[in-house]
């Protein structure tokens, strides 16, 4: 007649805890995802940009022709926190970097659905956001929680670029982060006069 099986289990432990004796058969260890120690110079979050609602505007850039999302479309930013210290978003800032005077045709596109909605005024002075909803900054992220916010763009003055900046603030420590494409700027341009928004 053989031993019965001997089961261990701890729980609460921060690593991994192993006990071992004469092993006959499979062992299981089950190790939680390691989160590692927060970096101080880095930003403790990671922002994931989508353009949404899309119509364009044909313009000429020198000897090309580029399509520029018009007036009206949204920005999504998934904000994601990568600290283990919980992050307050203080506030979402715009920049508006140039704006020329010139139009194109209105190509129209198709629409998406938004999350917490703001409204990016790029004719304001300064340029600015404008929640649509019932709820503003400040929002706050923990470690893996993400905040998605769609941005409805609007501009009746010629072609923008235009970046946004997220000032954050996590434990003691603050900052912002600068939000584009990538490397590259927003850009939108003014609509026709009288096009739908």
């Amino acid at each position: 007649m053989s031993d019965p099986p001997v089961r261990n289990e701890i729980g609460t432990v921060n690593g991994v805890a192993l006990q071992v004796g004469t092993i006959n058969g499979p062992v299981t260890v089950h190790v939680p995802p390691e989160v590692p120690e927060d970096d101080p110079g880095a930003d403790p979050l990671v922002v994931d940009v989508r353009l949404r609602n899309l119509d364009y505007v044909s313009l000429t850039d020198g000897d090309r022709v580029v399509d520029v999302p018009a007036s009206g479309h949204s920005v999504q930013l998934i904000v994601t926190g990568v600290s283990r210290t919980p992050v307050v978003l203080a506030e979402l800032r715009v920049e508006v970097l140039t704006r020329t005077d010139r139009s194109g045709p209105l190509n129209r596109h198709a629409a998406a659905v938004p999350r917490r909605r703001f409204e990016v005024l790029l004719d304001a002075t300064p340029p600015r956001l404008r929640a649509l909803g019932d709820t503003d900054f400040p929002y706050e992220v923990g470690l893996h929680e993400s905040e998605a916010f769609d941005l409805k763009v609007v501009t009746e003055q010629g072609d923008v670029e235009w970046v946004l900046h997220l000032d954050w603030v996590c434990g003691r420590r603050s900052g912002s982060l600068r939000v584009g494409l990538g490397h590259w700027p927003f850009r939108t341009a003014a609509r026709y006069p009288g096009a739908v928004r």
